[in-house]
Order: C-alpha cells, then structure tokens, then sequence
C-alpha cells in the first residue's frame, strides 16, 4: 500500500538540540546553585565530571524511577538526565559538599530524585528558546501537501506549539498534535507484545512495553494511521522507532550527534527502515514509498 501518513518526532527533527542546550546548560547550572546551596564554579566541576563518566560508558542506561528505558548516550535529553542524577547522587552522598542548608534534596531513594529532576527538566525545557532543524521548513511544506501528518512527542502540547512559534514555524490546520506520549516511559503491561525487541541486538536490546506510546499509535490507527499506510520519523530509535518496528510501521532515523553506530548498522539492510543523515534524504526515501 502506497504511503498516505507520516508520524514526526518534534524534538530532534522540528528543533536544532545541539545548538539550543547551551542554553539549557546555563540553567541548570544556575538552578543547581539554588538547590543545592553550592557555588557555580563546583556545580560546573561536578557536571563535568558527571558528563565525562556518562561519555566514556558505552553502555550507559538511562532509568527512569529505577527502569531501563533507554541508553543514555543515545540521546541528548537522557544524557543530560543521567548527568543530572549523578549530581545530584554525588551531592547527598558527600557530606564535605552537603553544607547545613541542604535540605531539599535530602532524599534517599532515587524514584524521589527522578521525580524533582523532571520537574526541574521541564522547567529547564520550557526557558530555552528554540532554533529550527536544517530544512524542517521545506520539510513540513513538502510532507503536509503530499501526506496526512502527525507530531507525537514526550514534551507537552503547549510547549510544542509554543516553540514551533519560537522558531517560526506555522503548520497547517490539519496537521494533528499529540504532545506528552511519554515515550521515555517503560512500564509492562498485559497486551501481546514482548519486551524487547530481539534479544540479539548490541549492545542490549531496545525496550518495547512502553504503554502511553502505544495508546498514542493505537489512537491514531482510529484516525487512518495504520502501519500498513503509515511511516514514523524519529531522532532516537529506541524512543521514537523500537514500538513501531515491531509493529510494522515504516520507520526513519534521522542521524543525530548521538546516534550510535549500532542503530545505522540495523537499519541499513531494514526492509521498511531507512537511516537518513538528514531532513533531506529522509525525504527523498519517503517519496519513494
């Protein structure tokens, strides 16, 4: 069946990350001040050194409340996440860095920290302007005249719309917004789908039971957005692309500063998968579907 549909990815494909996290740096830096009631000269040591330990792991998962979900140097937000949790680990358990006004995060079970640093996170996320992705323009103007088109995204509605404004971009009306899938969460759950995707993939195999994702995907089959008729274009392949491989949509990751040669290496000979350097050769393989 000739394609009809395509699903995007906001962060990664809509938005420039790499030129906008300057920005985020700076801010968290300065909230971790705050909290932590330490001066920016060691908050700066202490994420340098926790982003010096994350780069050098390979294998780094990302977890969320405890939960693989992800590697952390797949992708630009679990990297700075996992980061942000070995700071803040570091901090409560040194007691020469702790002084007496420490108190907030005086927590001693990770579920709790994961918690504050989501909300510090979006906090973070909703203050960064944003830049545009190279060509999203001639993107979006190509693929909403010749498909049906979708965003789904972990960040929330508002802030989508928010930044697409940010950053100039007007989508038509019937483009459809489906902001916080939490694609990032991994929780099992009772429908017929394994838990990973093959157990043979390096260097551990990608997570599917991600149930707000699904519930999203199965909505939008209610829409016309069946696998069959329908590709999903995505930056990180085990948030954006796991799920839908295995549910035989036609999946494209667009190469990020993060993508891990692993990912290029199983999409290469991919039957319905495509690995594109950029906007642009997504595109073209996507007309010729």
């Amino acid at each position: 069946m000739p394609l009809e549909n395509i699903i995007l990815d906001f962060d990664g494909i809509f938005t420039d990350l790499q030129a906008m996290w300057p920005q985020a740096d700076a801010l968290i830096e300065k909230r971790f001040c705050e909290l932590m009631h330490l001066p920016l000269d060691t908050i700066k040591e202490l994420m340098s050194h926790a982003l010096s330990k994350v780069s050098n792991e390979e294998g780094s998962i990302h977890l969320h409340h405890g939960k693989d979900c992800g590697l952390a140097n797949a992708d630009l937000f679990s990297r700075q996440i996992k980061v942000m949790q070995y700071v803040m680990q570091w901090v409560y358990e040194n007691k020469k860095l702790r002084p007496p006004e420490y108190s907030l995060l005086h927590i001693n079970d990770t579920s709790s920290r994961d918690t504050l640093i989501e909300t510090l996170f979006q906090d973070f996320y909703s203050n960064i302007d944003c830049i545009p992705h190279k060509g999203i323009t001639e993107f979006l103007t190509v693929a909403c005249s010749r498909w049906k088109t979708a965003v789904v995204s972990s960040s929330p509605t508002h802030q989508i719309k928010k930044k697409m404004m940010q950053a100039g971009i007007t989508p038509p009306e019937s483009m459809l917004v489906y902001g916080d899938a939490q694609k990032h969460v991994v929780r099992p759950y009772t429908l017929d789908i394994p838990l990973v995707l093959s157990a043979k993939q390096e260097p551990r195999p990608p997570q599917l039971h991600r149930p707000h994702y699904f519930k999203v995907l199965k909505g939008l089959e209610h829409k016309g957005f069946h696998p069959k008729n329908t590709a999903i274009v995505g930056d990180n392949f085990e948030f954006d692309l796991a799920l839908p491989d295995y549910l035989d949509y036609t999946i494209v990751l667009v190469e990020s500063p993060w993508t891990p040669e692993h990912e290029r290496r199983y999409l290469c000979p991919h039957p319905k998968g495509f690995f594109a350097r950029n906007l642009q050769e997504a595109m073209v393989f996507l007309e010729k579907q």
